[in-house]
């Protein structure tokens, strides 16, 4: 059965966002240990981000249903001179849960803060379009910088500042919804160790933080001091820590658990979950999709095209997603959903399409023989679809000496770290949420060179010089256009092999009335969470 249109499945009982009246009560959603302390420029996993996305606001928000970019603390931010220049404003007297309130510098520390690279933020290339990025963060990340703030950020009073790009970029505007562009209280840059601050973090969105408690869960408490627009009614969130999908399932069916953001494969099968739930469900397409990542450091054979095309040709995309997913997936034909604006039709071609015996054909064109492991965290559903994929692809492949394996680590956190520090060994499956509504989200950060979140080393100038041509189009229409254009390249070399687009499917208690998935990040939306009387 396709998943239930996002018009009726994201709006329940007439409920939005808004303000409403404070109820009493908890409300558990699933999660997993952050990977890191709770500083926003240093988060860049889902488990990480729904806690920090809880605690701040910034400038922009997304919108639930449409993943649109909004004003939030920003009032204006108006473009100039070819989208090289930003004014920004934002509205006065917003507070961080200290009771400091949020000014300028608490934005234009933060950013710079996060960019030098001494300080080793994991976002800090979501700011390599500012003026100056480079003297706080060279290319060499172990030389000293000629700067510790860059100089395209420029205060003109307590609620306005400007950014200077180094080039014109079409999308920057759209990233300021992003956690490494949240604002920071000034105890944070007062404090000498930032990680023990991190125990104990202190932000200016609609909740504050009470407790984490390792493999357990982490606590946040609304916080009623916070004036934005959306605020939300139940008293406490608990993200609580599974071990395996299908535990927390159990815990949903039971009650113990209120709100999954995407049930189990099992409980996919023959929709199962249906029945379970009692139509406590939540269905539409987000913006998010999986793949298979190949480490550019591991064994050059690797990068063979003929190689990583043949594999690709014999994936049976359609049905896995039928099989494994009842159709909650949908077989992708490029490396950006088709939710996402300004995405390229069919940018993969016969690619990612199921063609055994051209698969064949190519892998053995290829000369490669060998077994190539795919790596995926054994903590996170991933279990029925990896196997899938490896049994598509051998049969496909039998007797032409190439096979794959799947081969898993025992946590999400252990698979982050791997990825982080060039410690993998196979292949790895990924899973991309999109940062703010672009191609450019997971086309810059997963394969520009020294992308945030490019951790298999991938570098191709002619696809970071098109990605820029893209940035500095006049209109969206021919940014898109070279988007496509870069996606071009991505399909001759396939660095990443794409696999699927997510029909988000999610789950909930009797416990809550409704909720909205946010279409954008494809996590419980909390200030739309209205409980059962």
């Amino acid at each position: 059965m396709p998943a239930i249109p996002l018009a009726a499945a994201l709006v329940l009982a007439g409920c939005g966002g808004g303000a409403g009246k404070a109820e009493d009560g908890t409300v558990t959603l699933y999660g997993n240990d952050p990977q890191n302390p709770l500083i926003p420029s240093n988060t860049q996993e889902s488990e990480g981000g729904k806690i920090v996305d809880a605690m701040w606001s910034g400038l922009l928000k997304y919108n639930p249903d449409t993943g649109k970019a909004e004003n939030e603390m920003a009032t204006s931010i108006t473009p100039s001179e070819k989208n090289t220049v930003f004014d920004i404003k934002f509205k006065k007297g917003w507070k961080f849960q200290d009771g400091t309130e949020v000014k300028a510098d608490n934005f234009i520390n933060a950013w710079n803060y996060a960019a030098y690279a001494p300080n080793a933020q994991n976002d800090a290339a979501f700011f390599s379009d500012i003026k100056g990025y480079k003297d706080v963060h060279p290319a060499d990340e172990k030389a000293k910088p000629a700067a510790d703030k860059m100089s395209g950020l420029q205060k003109v009073n307590d609620y306005e500042f400007k950014v200077t790009l180094s080039s014109p970029n079409i999308t920057f505007k759209q990233k300021l919804g992003y956690n490494a562009f949240y604002p920071m209280p000034d105890q944070f840059f007062a404090a000498k160790d930032k990680d023990q601050w991190a125990k104990k973090p202190v932000g200016n969105g609609p909740f504050k933080f009470v407790d984490y408690q390792p493999s357990v869960q982490t606590t946040l408490q609304r916080w009623d001091g916070y004036t934005g627009k959306d605020k939300p009614t139940v008293d406490k969130v608990e993200f609580k820590v599974y071990q395996s999908q299908d535990a927390a399932y159990r815990d949903l069916e039971s009650g113990n658990l209120d709100f999954m953001e995407m049930v189990p494969p099992s409980a996919l099968v023959e929709n199962k979950y249906q029945k379970d739930l009692d139509g406590r469900t939540l269905g539409g397409t987000v913006m998010s999709d999986q793949f298979l990542a190949i480490p550019q450091y591991l064994d050059p054979a690797w990068r063979n095209p003929d190689l990583v095309h043949g594999i690709s040709m014999a994936i049976d995309r359609a049905q896995i997603t039928e099989q494994i997913f009842n159709n909650a997936r949908k077989p992708m034909d490029g490396f950006v959903p088709d939710s996402v604006p300004g995405s390229a039709p069919n940018a993969c071609g016969q690619y990612c399409e199921f063609h055994p015996q051209q698969a064949k054909a190519l892998v053995q064109r290829s000369g490669y023989r060998g077994v190539i492991p795919i790596q995926s965290n054994a903590d996170g559903g991933h279990k029925e679809w990896i196997e899938a994929v490896v049994n598509s692809v051998n049969k496909a492949l039998r007797g032409s000496g190439v096979s794959l394996r799947f081969d898993p680590v025992p946590t999400f956190q252990v698979l982050r770290q791997q990825q982080q520090s060039h410690q993998l060994t196979g292949m790895t499956r990924g899973t991309w949420n999109y940062d703010f509504p672009s191609p450019d989200s997971e086309l810059a950060a997963q394969y520009e060179t020294g992308g945030s979140s490019n951790f298999i080393g991938y570098s191709n100038p002619g696809f970071d010089a098109k990605l820029k041509q893209a940035r500095a189009a006049s209109t969206e229409q021919e940014a898109a256009a070279d988007f496509e254009a870069a996606e071009g390249m991505l399909t001759a070399s396939m660095p990443h092999i794409p696999l699927w687009s997510e029909q988000g499917i999610a789950g909930y208690s009797d416990k809550i009335r409704s909720v909205k998935l946010n279409k954008l990040k494809r996590v419980a939306d909390l200030s739309s969470i209205r409980l059962a009387k």
